[in-house]
């Protein structure tokens, strides 16, 4: 019974998308023949390529694929009933720093591989948000990584989505992530203006590969995200492409903008605390940072520390240096004004 709603679900989701978007999938054909539990690993673009992706693998896919959605868009009011209909995992919010939050992600590694160990099918976004750049940016992230060197039973699908770049849904237009629920009702507007079936439609396209193990890289997780990020960016850079929201009226042509950087003033901190920063991510990572790396601007997945572990750093840093933030720190500089308790919420 559940499986039957599910399909009747991404039915209707499918059909409602076709009234903006015209897919087009290659690669089906090469779902139909696997056996046992699949993990679907899609670049993420924007915000509506999750349900694209979904709506139009069901079909196919012989055992219900399982989102993991992030804990910020699992606990939307007007989704959170969709959520639980499609056995979507929340994500737990990794946004704010503490050492429950690193407990919550590893247990929800340990639940993804028992779950996929008992035969369930999972779609996971390797990159574990959405694309800044018209590039996807894996990292160092270790979710997938884990999972795929936990489970040798399970059967690896890409996709590589392309043409919703540019999306009003995406970080195109302003180089940051949208705000989701005004995005629906923006939507929903545009939706109303174009009498639901005169809306302009954007061309998408979704290829779908299976991927041999042996391809994957799984003794190294840095290698293993390489090798995704080559496979994701095969065609890469994307550039952005404005489709009209309606034929007679609105904006005509689209207007887009690069992530936006923050600057740090390095002026300001004590070059002992620096120092002793350094010195610590340099113990963390077990090498010494090169000089071009020892710049305020240095990214920490850049230096090989994904999420979970730049979490862990910041932690460590708070404890030695005695100052708390909010937010989990992105760059070096961050981490020495964190340091030196310079660090506002939100700026780095």
């Amino acid at each position: 019974m559940r499986v039957a709603l599910e399909k009747s679900f991404w039915f209707v989701v499918r059909m409602i998308l076709r009234l903006r978007y015209r897919v087009r999938v290659d690669g089906l054909e090469q779902l139909r023949a696997l056996e046992g539990p699949v993990l679907v690993l899609p670049n993420h673009p924007c915000y509506i390529d999750p349900p694209t992706v979904l709506s139009h693998l069901y079909r196919t896919v012989k055992v219900p694929l399982r989102p993991l959605v992030y804990s910020g868009t699992y606990r939307v009011p007007f989704l959170l009933p969709l959520m639980k209909l499609v056995r979507a995992f929340e994500v737990p919010d990794l946004s704010a720093q503490s050492q429950s939050a690193v407990v919550q992600a590893q247990q929800l590694i340990d639940t993804v591989v028992e779950g996929i160990d008992q035969g369930n099918s999972f779609i996971i976004y390797p990159s574990g948000r959405l694309q800044r750049t018209n590039r996807e940016k894996i990292g160092s992230n270790r979710l997938v990584h884990e999972v795929v060197s936990r489970c040798p039973s399970v059967t690896v699908v890409l996709v590589r989505t392309r043409g919703l770049w540019g999306s009003l849904w995406g970080c195109a237009r302003t180089g940051q992530p949208p705000d989701l629920t005004y995005n629906v009702f923006e939507a929903l507007g545009w939706l109303l203006a174009g009498l639901f079936f005169f809306l302009p439609r954007r061309n998408v396209h979704l290829h779908v590969e299976a991927i041999s193990r042996e391809d994957l890289p799984t003794d190294s997780r840095e290698a293993f995200n390489r090798k995704l990020e080559e496979w994701f960016n095969a065609d890469a850079p994307e550039l952005p492409i404005f489709v009209r929201y309606n034929y007679l009226f609105g904006p005509v042509k689209g207007v887009y903008q690069s992530p936006a950087m923050t600057d740090i003033d390095t002026t300001t901190i004590d070059e002992k605390i620096i120092g002793q920063v350094n010195e610590l991510v340099a113990s963390f990572l077990k090498r010494d940072l090169i000089d071009n790396e020892q710049v305020a601007g240095t990214r920490l997945e850049d230096l090989g520390l994904d999420s979970l572990d730049r979490m862990e750093l910041a932690l460590r840093i708070e404890q030695q240096f005695g100052f708390q933030s909010d937010d989990v720190v992105e760059t070096l500089g961050g981490l020495w004004s964190l340091a030196d308790g310079k660090l506002a919420a939100g700026s780095a």
